[in-house]
């Protein structure tokens, strides 16, 4: 018999120590992230996998005005070889990918009229599409974004580092050193 875990979490959060609740079958991939940034930098990051799709919750230490205000990049390395995708040895990017090779990007925020998933061509950013779900509102401290599993390839690990960007130029990495895995069952 299949044994199903459901994830309760509960967190208390630093502002105003408002209690939240997460949900089932979210598993955290990044827990209390330090707010060594600006107000609204990365707290914590959650993935789950259902009916076809990744989907990512990130929670953030403050809420945004408008969500415009910021930007969000999850960046995939499906076949988890840092030396294919975008990777440490890339000339010319305002910013790293830690120690994996991005094979795939979901982009939302200021950045991304468009909100999408972008694929690494040997040295860009292209083929643009649809994400497959995007939960992102204003005044608000977490997102939810989302790509069909069969859009980057079906793996069956990942490893990920998620950046958020300020209009200001300023990044936040989590996790702030390396990357975390996340396996799809």
């Amino acid at each position: 018999m299949k044994k199903i875990i459901l994830i309760l979490f509960t967190l208390m959060m630093l502002s105003g120590c408002r209690e939240r609740t997460v949900g089932i079958g979210w598993v955290p991939l990044v827990l209390n992230d330090e707010n060594d940034r600006w107000e609204s930098d990365i707290k914590d990051v959650y993935a789950r996998f259902g009916d076809g799709v990744l989907e990512f919750l990130i929670i953030t230490h403050e809420e945004w005005q408008t969500a415009d205000d910021v930007e969000f990049g999850v960046f995939l390395d499906t076949d988890r070889d840092s030396t294919t995708g975008l990777n440490s040895s890339q000339p010319n990017w305002s910013y790293t990918v830690n120690d994996i090779g991005a094979d795939y990007a979901i982009s939302v925020g200021f950045e991304s009229a468009s909100d999408s998933l972008l694929t690494w061509l040997d040295d860009r950013w292209g083929n643009s599409q649809g994400l497959e779900s995007l939960v992102m509102e204003d005044a608000s401290d977490s997102l939810i974004c989302g790509v069909l599993i069969e859009d980057i390839g079906s793996p069956s690990a990942i490893d990920l580092i998620i950046i958020e960007a300020s209009k200001d130029g300023e990044f936040d990495y989590a996790p702030d050193n390396g990357h975390v895995t996340f396996e799809i069952e």
